[in-house]
């Protein structure tokens, strides 16, 4: 085949693979570009709250511990105005039904109490502040206990008060980054984006206000835990002075027989 012929033929085939590289690129160039990546979660600003330390529960001291013989008392009310303190067994909470014919027939001030099967009761004025001498050291600590419950509840308000500003924040700062995320314009999104920041900076004091508060209620829990076994160790005190008391009250004939409706018993 002579060059004469080749030449005009692949001139053609040039001109034809330059058109069809053209049209192959103006295609491309009309494909839309693949959307942006979506935008990672935001971290959070601070470490999820650890839940708060359980209140340790109230000491409970049983009025009933000590064991029953012919010499120690089982149970006992003592009325002072209208202030009523007692310790009661199981076995025998019945015979307080009576309480109010023992008030009617006693007034507000006297102790009655049961030794065995036989119920007493003391009017004598020294011996009730004798009785209430006893008793000031459990009262001392249980306006301890009142003080601290009033901590408690100051710092539990604090405490919710700063976690509802914190939610409020944290649902703004949701409601922004929706928002950023449905901008296109590039100006638009750099000032959404400035007003997350600054939330996200009101942020970091508020987490660290609750931290120092969870520092002070833990501190709290140690205090009325320790205060609990005060409580437990003087009740037990208490029970034995009154005991005491009660059964010298008995030998010396203070402390008066009567049944459990308040009766004075025949002798």
């Amino acid at each position: 085949m002579s060059s004469a012929f080749l030449v005009p033929r692949l001139a053609t085939f040039a001109l034809a693979l330059l058109q069809w590289l053209g049209g192959a690129s103006l295609s491309l160039a009309s494909v839309p570009p693949p959307p942006p990546p979506p935008k990672a979660p935001r971290a959070p600003s601070s470490a999820p709250k650890p839940p708060a330390p359980p209140k340790p529960p109230r000491a409970v001291v049983p009025h009933h511990g000590l064991k029953e013989s012919a010499g120690s008392v089982s149970s006992f009310v003592l009325v002072r105005g209208d202030r009523e303190s007692m310790r009661v067994t199981n076995s025998h909470i019945d015979e307080l039904n009576g309480l109010q014919s023992l008030k009617a027939r006693f007034g507000k001030d006297f102790l009655w109490f049961r030794q065995g099967r036989q119920g007493y009761v003391i009017q004598d004025a020294a011996t009730l502040a004798k009785i209430l001498d006893i008793y000031k050291p459990e009262e001392a600590l249980d306006r301890q206990e009142e003080a601290l419950d009033k901590r408690e509840e100051k710092l539990e308000s604090q405490q919710a008060a700063l976690e509802t500003r914190q939610e409020d924040v944290d649902e703004r700062l949701e409601q922004l980054e929706e928002k950023e995320e449905e901008l296109e314009d590039a100006a638009a999104r750099a000032r959404i984006a400035s007003q997350r920041h600054s939330l996200e900076k009101e942020r970091v004091p508020l987490d660290q206000e609750l931290k120092n508060l969870e520092r002070e209620i833990e501190k709290l829990s140690k205090e009325q835990e320790f205060l609990g076994h005060q409580q437990e160790e003087i009740s037990r005190k208490v029970e034995r002075e009154l005991d005491r008391v009660m059964v010298e009250a008995i030998r010396t004939g203070v402390a008066v027989k009567v049944d459990h409706l308040g009766s004075v018993a025949k002798r």
